[in-house]
């Protein structure tokens, strides 16, 4: 599909979205950000920059997770933690306490970091919107372009997924609260993150059984992470490191799990300008 195409599909999906909110009476903020379309029922779909709804079987999931307790990290707009919640699970869904609290480049100021997720939504929004954001405050930020999205979809669900707010190297604290996880699931948190090897071994700690890891993959060849943030502050998305799949297969097993196997790998493109973008999909169990 052209980007053009691809842009016009994604505004009247936009305009549908509305008009179908007006019909039923359901409230809404324009300004909120749709990170993913997720379906909440009769036809209505939130508009967002990644439609996983057609690519939701490269993540193998079971197909009746009933009795399963999950964890979803960073769910953003929730795409994820609604559908596993619909497969029966008993969800939990963790997002930033605040934007302030976004990973950022060692001596990089917190303000910088806002800067660029401003900057970042041309390529996830049109260019309206990014501009009417332009003047936003971290709080608002933090409403429209996270909490707020997940707020109304789980209002019009009826969902049930009990949403927390911290970040993921403190998700160990979540253990008071139940227990380990049976699944434990991150979708594209690693690369925005400084110390992802703290991060995943915070994310281990509270997962008992599967560890469901999303992200595009650096090339195969030896163990590494490829940096990714640029030379400087200027070049620097928000996105560090790329870890190859010899990495996971080998932090893995000191982390406490088998080897991951991987169980998808497909590409996608970002709403509404069309940029692909590659997703590897892997699967690792705990030992014991």
């Amino acid at each position: 599909m052209e980007s053009h195409e691809r842009r016009q599909g994604h505004d009247t999906a936009a305009e549908t979205f509305r008009r179908l909110c007006a019909e039923r009476g359901i409230a809404h903020d324009p300004r909120l950000f749709w990170y993913h379309c997720v379906d909440l029922g009769e036809g209505l779909v939130t508009p967002g920059s990644f439609d996983y709804r057609q690519l939701i079987q490269h993540y193998a999931l079971p197909a009746d997770m009933g009795g399963m307790r999950v964890l979803d990290i960073g769910s953003a707009s929730g795409f994820f933690a609604f559908t596993m919640e619909r497969l029966g699970a008993d969800v939990t869904s963790i997002e930033l306490p605040s934007i302030m609290g976004w990973d950022r480049f060692p001596g990089e100021s917190r303000q910088a970091i806002i800067d660029k997720i401003k900057t970042q939504l041309k390529f996830h929004a049109p260019a309206d919107y990014a501009a009417a954001l332009a003047d936003a405050s971290p709080a608002e930020l933090h409403h429209w372009l996270l909490d707020g999205p997940f707020r109304f979809c789980h209002r019009v669900i009826g969902s049930r997924v009990k949403r927390r707010y911290t970040t993921i190297y403190d998700t160990p604290e979540l253990l008071a609260e139940g227990g380990p996880f049976d699944l434990v699931m991150l979708g594209d948190i690693l690369l925005h993150l400084i110390d992802p090897l703290h991060a995943l071994a915070a994310a281990a700690r509270v997962c008992s059984g599967t560890l469901v890891i999303s992200q595009d993959l650096s090339e195969d060849g030896p163990p590494r992470m490829v940096f990714t943030g640029g030379a400087s502050t200027e070049e620097d998305p928000g996105a560090w490191w790329s870890p190859n799949l010899a990495w996971f297969q080998l932090m893995l097993p000191r982390l406490g799990f088998e080897p991951p196997e991987v169980k998808g790998d497909f590409v996608g493109h970002v709403n509404p300008g069309g940029e692909p973008f590659h997703k590897t999909v892997l699967h690792a169990r705990k030992r014991g």
